[in-house]
């Protein structure tokens, strides 16, 4: 496979009206459209409501094809919208979003195979499987449509039920990751990414320190960088296992331009694992989607500055269930 060449940011307009005090300065997408989000002043500060009752907070497991437990998490009410997490995490990296997002919509967080506390082998992971495991869970809660948001490995899921599931997405999320979307370039992009993830594996571990979060972050926020640090300690697979599978699928380039749902990337700004410029290369063959970068940042926005990141994606979600309404509205 073969594409266009790496480009740098080039000027283009946004499309997405923060509702906090987020600085926006207009940055290039190979898309036709990004947006560079700075950093609010306090980034982990949240007006909480206290007018009515917390939502009802409902745990539990379902089976997969092959009888593997797949663990869940879900509260909340309205639009349904599935987060699944990345390499580096479970069910649990999502404490920053499921509160926020659950003031509007139904929020399910799961762990997907082989991540604590969900069952499995950790050998398999290819998008079928793991695609086929997200629309079990879907069924088994009685959700028949919702957004989804992938970080990182769970980018491979969420456009796989874009595209191989259509019906039953309202839009998708792709955070930090190429998603299967590859080719000549960008697959040297990830192998270069995998033997740099073979060398940290194989060195001694540090605290605080994870390719996945931003060493300018660690340094700021050392008791974050350590959370994140511990809850990719439950039971996960080994990157060395996954990687590679992940690494040989591609997604049919005719699908990818033929995608109807709408799809956002969010990416940091210094994303050490896949770079602005290989997530905007990225996005040229997906369909109607849009790039925001946030600004310092690394692999993990939605951990090291999860007031901007909700802000984007929680905006994304309200146009894309505005469209749908004024398209089902009668004419």
């Amino acid at each position: 496979m073969t594409g266009p060449a790496l480009e740098g940011p080039r000027p283009a307009t946004g499309f997405v009206a923060a509702t906090l005090a987020v600085s926006v300065a207009l940055s290039a997408s190979c898309s036709g459209i990004g947006e560079r989000i700075g950093p609010p002043t306090s980034p982990r500060t949240t007006a909480m409501q206290t007018d009515t009752p917390p939502p009802v907070l409902e745990r539990g497991r379902v089976a997969a094809a092959d009888g593997t437990e797949l663990f869940y998490a879900k509260t909340g009410q309205g639009p349904a919208v599935v987060f699944v997490h990345g390499l580096g995490g479970n069910h649990a990296v999502w404490f920053n979003q499921v509160p926020a997002f659950a003031r509007e919509h139904t929020v399910v967080a799961i762990s997907q195979r082989g991540f604590a506390p969900s069952g499995g082998g950790q050998r398999k992971y290819l998008p079928e499987l793991l695609v086929d495991d997200l629309a079990r869970v879907m069924d088994g809660l009685g959700i028949e449509r919702a957004h989804i948001v992938g970080q990182s490995m769970g980018g491979w899921t969420a456009l796989g039920m874009a595209l191989w599931h259509p019906e039953r997405v309202r839009s998708i999320v792709i955070a930090d990751s190429l998603a299967g979307i590859s080719d000549d370039a960008i697959a040297d992009h990830f192998t270069a990414m995998m033997r740099q993830a073979r060398e940290f594996a194989n060195a001694p571990t540090r605290l605080g320190v994870h390719p996945a979060v931003d060493a300018q972050f660690a340094a700021r926020e050392p008791e974050h960088a350590y959370l994140y640090q511990a809850l990719s300690m439950f039971g996960a697979p080994s990157p060395a296992r996954i990687g590679p599978q992940l690494g040989a699928f591609g997604f049919d380039h005719a699908a990818l331009a033929g995608n109807r749902i709408p799809a956002l990337f969010v990416v940091g700004s210094r994303d050490a694992i896949f770079a602005p410029s290989v997530i905007r290369k990225a996005s040229v063959y997906l369909a109607g989607s849009k790039v925001i970068e946030i600004e310092d940042t690394g692999h993990s926005p939605y951990f090291e500055n999860p007031i901007a990141w909700n802000a984007i994606v929680i905006e994304f979600l309200r146009s894309a269930n505005d469209a749908r309404a004024a398209n089902a509205a009668p004419r």
